[in-house]
């Protein structure tokens, strides 16, 4: 009998810690870096994703090329399905101030977007977990081959 209540308290022991979060929530910040600081633009697309192995990697974001894009479906976003704060940090006329774009997140909304960013000679898209997860920092380079540096 004893065996049996030491295995059921170490069994609820290890179920309590193996579910447990890092954070709850915190922001992602992308930091784009542009030639002469060209005014930057973004709208964010929510995506039905065909080639599964598009979904490796979405938490720290993937760039995404015209071959790639053959294996995601567009679709539009629609921020009031986001939880209140989240949809709060969206910047309402899309426009990237000070080069920085920040969104809050909470730790396990791991729902996939596309990001576009464009200028009048860039565009780069970042399939990413906008909204979920702790804090993140991304720096992207735009050019003509733009770049995607993780600093987490």
């Amino acid at each position: 009998m004893i065996m049996k209540i030491t295995t059921f308290l170490i069994a609820i022991f290890i179920y309590q810690f193996s579910y447990s979060q890092a954070c709850g929530g915190g922001e992602l910040t992308l930091e784009f870096y542009t030639k002469n600081n060209q005014q930057l633009k973004y709208e964010i697309k929510e995506v039905e994703i065909i080639d599964d192995d598009l979904l490796k990697n979405t938490n720290v974001g993937i760039k995404i090329d015209s071959t790639n894009m053959k294996g995601i479906k567009e679709l539009k976003f629609d921020k009031n399905k986001l939880p209140g704060f989240i949809s709060q940090s969206i910047n309402c006329n899309n426009h990237i101030v000070d080069n920085q774009l920040k969104f809050k997140t909470l730790e396990l909304f791991n729902k996939v977007f596309l990001l576009r960013v464009w200028s009048e000679k860039e565009e780069v898209k970042i399939l990413i977990e906008l909204f979920g997860g702790c804090n993140r920092k991304k720096i992207i380079v735009m050019s003509k081959e733009p770049m995607l540096i993780h600093k987490d």
